[in-house]
């Protein structure tokens, strides 16, 4: 639980994120979770949203963003409603999103490992792509490397034009970890496109040929009402979190693992 020090709540875990480039260039983020915290900015746990505080032009810098390109949160700290259940599934994850600019890679990505262990939070990881198949990915409780940019995922920076990489980082159960990542026993046709993922509102599935007999599910397998225009449904009462698409194409079934932002 919760504490309250000077007027201002200690969450009930939180740790130090360390980043530090080739050069020697240092950056920190402070990430946790509380029962009380939302995916907002919580000042009462010490959460500022320096969003329009602009990059700076040469300096290394990394923050903690609620998304990729066109964030509305940039902060140094970020604690959420927590990751973690006691329900049959045992896990829940979080997604945050983690932004850097000016590195000269490799990053070394270092915290105290033993606070993650006993604790939900052991099978987190930060992902470099937002395919559903998360090809590469980096274990936090073991040795984290960024060995260069991510270039699947990033943008310019407004006002000096420099690239931004942003990454996944996924907070996660480890019993459940393989299976948040692997998309191995879905089959899959290299042809077919489902984007966006992660999406908002609509998913469009894009193929030569039309798909039939969609169907869209969360992960303990309630079917989940939907609107659908050709090979574009929306998903209605959906909240953030992963979610299986299905549909029929050609005689075959293809699943898809999906993320609500």
């Amino acid at each position: 639980m919760s504490g309250v020090l000077f007027g201002q709540q200690t969450p009930e875990f939180e740790f130090e994120l360390y980043f530090e480039d080739a050069v020697g260039n240092k950056d920190t983020l402070i990430i946790g979770y509380d029962e009380n915290a939302t995916d907002s900015i919580d000042t009462s746990f010490g959460e500022i949203n320096l969003i329009n505080q602009p990059w700076t032009s040469d300096s290394f810098e990394v923050f903690v963003t609620d998304r990729g390109i066109t964030p509305t949160i940039k902060s140094k700290k970020q604690i959420v409603n927590p990751p973690c259940t006691n329900s049959w599934q045992n896990w829940v994850y979080r997604t945050l999103f983690i932004s850097i600019k000016n590195a000269q890679f490799p990053i070394q990505l270092s915290l105290n490992t033993s606070l993650l262990q006993n604790n939900c939070l052991n099978g987190s990881f930060l992902a470099v792509d937002d395919d559903p198949h998360w090809w590469a990915y980096l274990y936090l409780n073991q040795s984290a490397v960024l060995e260069g940019p991510n270039y699947l995922n990033q943008y310019q920076d407004t006002t000096d034009g420099k690239t931004i990489s942003y990454y996944w980082l996924i907070l996660a159960d480890s019993s459940q970890q393989s299976y948040i990542l692997s998309n191995d026993n879905f089959e899959k046709n290299p042809n077919i496109k489902v984007s966006p993922n992660p999406f908002n509102e609509k998913i469009t599935i894009s193929g030569e040929y039309p798909v039939s007999n969609i169907q869209f599910s969360n992960l303990q397998g309630e079917s989940i009402k939907f609107e659908r225009n050709g090979n574009t449904i929306v998903p209605f009462n959906t909240s953030k979190g992963l979610y299986l698409l299905t549909f029929e194409l050609q005689g075959n079934v293809y699943t898809y693992k999906i993320l609500k932002q």
